[in-house]
């Protein structure tokens, strides 16, 4: 196969600009945490970073696209990376590339998770739940969708993560929180974000990134990525704008909603990024940024 010069660029620059999501991510609950909590909240999502790193080049790799195993996940081919060639070339890009794109998505979804604990469990805790959840949850998953495990057999779509990065890291953020419980002095001391801007920093800097979680995932300088590059920016601005719109009812907008909106907009689009055009992706983002809305509101209640 011969290299496309043009798409490796564009990959590699995505696989950075993932990469910038991850202590993104630590600005962003940064904000909203109290501030003795602020310098662990940032650390985790560090410590995600490094640790997502070793687990996936050791073994999580292999398990998400070793050869398929009964369809549930990867074979050992690829431990350690042994068998990949330094020089191999697929659908035009190197091999090793797409190792680097997919390992900054496991590193994303573990410190998208953190904000089920934070403030809440030690370090060396977390360190063994980490490696855990990308061996046991995070490589079966992503070997379903994208390794040609069962989902992918059924005809399953993902585009860029909607299922193996936010719906995994989700529901592991709120296990967690439901087996942790709630935090000490919940409900009698102040729990307010103390530095927003600190989340609006964080949040812009996950929207920049995400350009390339969405449209580096179609792994080519092409038509595709430009087109899940448009589409991910106009549901990232529907939600935002309608988040607005109905908080507006119960008050004065906020530009934590704004954010939080173009955030819904964006988890939205994120598995659809590949396969819709501008209007849906429009609607997408109305639609996710409103259930998210009333998810918070109902959480609040």
């Amino acid at each position: 196969m011969v290299l496309d010069t043009g798409a490796t660029a564009w990959v590699l620059i995505s696989a950075a600009l993932v990469l910038l999501m991850v202590p993104a991510v630590g600005l962003f609950y940064g904000g909203m945490v109290r501030r003795k909590n602020v310098i662990s909240t940032m650390m985790l999502s560090f410590v995600s970073l490094a640790l997502g790193i070793v687990q996936w080049i050791i073994i999580g790799y292999t398990l998400a696209f070793g050869g398929d195993v009964a369809g549930l996940i990867g074979s050992l081919e690829f431990l350690g990376l042994s068998g990949i060639p330094f020089d191999g070339v697929t659908n035009g890009i190197p091999d090793i590339l797409f190792v680097c794109f997919q390992m900054m998505f496991a590193c994303l979804a573990l410190a998208i998770l953190t904000s089920g604990l934070v403030g809440r469990v030690k370090l060396s805790s977390y360190i063994v739940f980490g490696l855990l959840w990308l061996t046991l949850v995070y490589a079966p998953l992503a070997h379903w969708a994208w390794g040609g495990g069962w989902a992918s057999q059924l005809g399953a779509l993902d585009f860029a993560g909607g299922t193996v990065v936010h719906i995994s890291s989700g529901f592991a953020a709120l296990a967690l929180a439901l087996v942790i419980g709630k935090r000490i002095g919940f409900g009698a001391q102040n729990f307010a974000p103390h530095n927003i801007p600190m989340t609006l920093i964080g949040g812009m800097f996950l929207i920049l990134g995400w350009f390339g979680f969405n449209a580096g995932s179609a792994l080519a300088a092409d038509s595709l990525a430009a087109s899940a590059f448009l589409v991910t920016a106009a549901s990232a601005a529907s939600g935002a704008l309608t988040w607005m719109a109905v908080s507006a009812k119960s008050g004065k907008p906020g530009s934590l909603g704004f954010i939080s909106g173009a955030l819904a907009g964006l988890v939205g689009i994120t598995p659809a990024a590949g396969y819709v055009n501008v209007a849906g992706a429009l609607v997408i983002g109305v639609l996710t940024s409103l259930f998210c809305y009333a998810a918070l509101r109902w959480r609040m209640k």
